[in-house]
């Protein structure tokens, strides 16, 4: 049974990276008040943990409740995406740099240590006694427990029953794991950079907005393809089939993600952006990702992916 709040604080954020560092400073104020200065540093860690994820892949406002619980404090970050519901990084018999590591192994690496989702959360797991999610039909929240001395739950999936209105079904078979993973992780790096960089004058102006708009026009997509690629690699499958509930007009953003990442890539071959550009298989992988989602959308039937697992 969850204790009650004794005390709780709001924080009202735009969905800014740069609010993340006056939520720290506020939970500070706010525990420091509190009496649970020992508490603070991790408290802070899984705040900002939970409060970046959502900005960079949920995007809009967020909103951040602290609430002091009996022995501890309780972190909730809610947004308005329910569709995008982060998993949850649970052991996957990984072992580092163990000499027998094979490569599901590595993709398993790559899916929690590579991609911001992953390396946030492996975070907040690891600073806090509780963390899970809970989605209504409307937003979703994510939470986190730090002193309160409860076992860890973690919730990893989205509820069913609330595809977008007017939706089409869409059914990717044969999907490479491989490919959803490296294609995750270069994107979350891209966007990274482009959302926490202080590009100087010299810089296109459009730099920061771009980052912003990959984050909210892939959200929808990478997150689905993200959690079936971790229940794939716990089955130690090579390839996925993914069901997508695809509205009509998601296609055209689709497309526009396409020419954006384009564009990223051409900035980072140029030097203008410090993470790797996507290999030529990815930017293909991506390019098939899109068309094949346009072709169901538009009543055609299924074409199971032809690239090598």
């Amino acid at each position: 049974m969850t204790a009650p709040a004794l005390e709780r604080h709001r924080a009202s954020l735009d969905g800014e990276l740069g609010d993340v560092a006056a939520v720290r400073r506020s939970i500070g104020e706010w525990l420091r008040g509190w009496g649970l200065e020992p508490l603070v540093e991790d408290v802070e860690l899984v705040a900002s943990e939970l409060t970046t994820n959502a900005i960079l892949h949920a995007g809009g406002a967020v909103d951040v409740v602290v609430e002091r619980r009996a022995g501890g404090v309780r972190v909730e970050v809610h947004d308005g995406r329910p569709d995008v519901v982060p998993t949850a990084p649970a052991p996957l018999g990984v072992g580092g740099d163990d000499e027998n590591e094979d490569e599901m192994d590595r993709m398993a690496r790559a899916l929690f240590e590579r991609t911001t989702t992953g390396r946030g959360l492996l975070l907040v797991q690891a600073f806090s006694d509780a963390w899970g999610v809970d989605v209504n039909p409307a937003a979703k929240g994510v939470w986190a427990e730090v002193g309160t001395g409860r076992l860890p739950r973690g919730s990893a999936t989205a509820p069913a029953g609330f595809p977008p209105a007017g939706g089409v079904r869409v059914q990717l078979c044969g999907v490479p794991v491989r490919l959803v993973l490296y294609s995750a992780a270069n994107l979350d790096e891209l966007v990274r950079e482009l959302q926490t960089t202080d590009f100087d004058a010299a810089a296109p102006t459009e730099l920061a907005e771009l980052g912003e708009r990959l984050a909210r026009e892939t959200a929808a997509s990478r997150e689905p393809l993200r959690a079936a690629a971790r229940e794939a690699l716990q089955s130690r499958h090579r390839a996925i089939d993914i069901e997508l509930v695809v509205p009509p007009a998601q296609v055209s953003i689709l497309r526009h993600f396409v020419d954006l990442t384009g564009q990223v890539e051409h900035l980072c071959r140029a030097g203008v952006l410090l993470s790797q550009p996507p290999t030529a298989e990815v930017t293909a992988f991506r390019r098939w990702f899109v068309d094949e989602v346009a072709r169901q959308v538009a009543g055609r039937p299924m074409t199971p992916c032809s690239f090598p697992v």
